[in-house]
């Protein structure tokens, strides 16, 4: 997740609460996610637009946590997330960065920046979509990487043929050369192993430069 990418991903969260799945990409839309982001005006105004009721607090850390969950808050002056319960002295986030956490209240302090979206079904709300399943959302997240991928996937192939050339030559230099003692062998023997050896690392190369 991208972090330009919170307020859209908060607000999808908060609609699946509810019963409404939408997808990251309409959300970027809806939210007018540029490279910087999107703020709490245009994510409240995108909320609104889905049928929520929404309205933005500045809220001290206690009123924040009276608040009846989910709720985003805007988080660290540089992110958006989703506060989803407090039980004792912990609060229960779901971060689109990284999923669901829990911090203590001192670690909430730490962070709260103040603002507080709260959403709730309004009377035009309604419930549609549903949650995409692995293979769609995989191959939505490899979009634009498909020649990247293949070429990878490609590259493993290949490092088979190298893989088991090495043991065979080294089979053969044992048998041939050592045991039947045949001295002309042991020349290209050993270029064909260096060979693979350069072709097998050569490889690596590639499919770690390109999965970079």
């Amino acid at each position: 997740m991208e972090a330009v990418e919170c307020g859209a991903a908060s607000l999808g969260m908060i609609l699946a609460h509810y019963g409404n799945i939408v997808p990251l990409a309409e959300l970027r839309r809806e939210c007018g996610v540029s490279r910087d982001g999107s703020n709490a005006s245009s994510l409240a105004k995108a909320a609104r637009r889905y049928g929520l009721a929404t309205k933005g607090f500045s809220k001290s850390v206690d009123s924040c946590l009276q608040l009846p969950p989910p709720y985003v808050v805007f988080w660290g002056f540089n992110h958006f997330l989703v506060v989803e319960g407090r039980k004792g002295d912990k609060v229960y986030l779901n971060d689109p960065a990284v999923g669901h956490r829990t911090v203590t209240i001192e670690e909430f302090e730490n962070e709260f920046t103040g603002v507080v979206l709260t959403m709730s079904p309004g009377k035009e709300f309604k419930k549609g979509g549903r949650k995409p399943g692995l293979l769609p959302a995989f191959t939505a997240r490899l979009k634009g990487f498909w020649g990247a991928v293949l070429f990878a996937v490609a590259a493993g192939f290949l490092l088979v043929v190298p893989g088991l050339a090495i043991p065979a030559f080294t089979q053969i230099f044992l048998d041939e050369v050592l045991i039947q003692e045949r001295k002309d062998w042991l020349q290209p023997l050993i270029i064909a192993m260096l060979v693979a050896v350069a072709f097998q690392g050569f490889l690596k190369f590639l499919q770690l430069s390109v999965l970079r």
